[in-house]
């Protein structure tokens, strides 16, 4: 994470994800039923296997 300038402690760390609006809603570029709010944190059960290039869970990047 310091490789790529991701603020973090040791339990928390800042994402972010690229969204779209429709219809006044920021949703997901992948799935437009998945809706983010501005505020609402969301969680998810990430994929652990370091192999797979696309599990399940959101997809995030780091800002730059």
């Amino acid at each position: 994470m310091d490789f790529y300038g991701i603020k973090h402690t040791k339990t928390k760390a800042v994402f972010y994800k690229a969204v779209r609006k429709n219809d006044n809603k920021y949703v997901s570029n992948h799935n437009s039923s998945f809706e983010y709010i501005i505020g609402q944190k969301k969680q998810e059960t990430c994929d652990e296997n370091l192999d797979e290039d696309c599990g399940c869970g959101i997809h995030i990047s780091y800002l730059s």
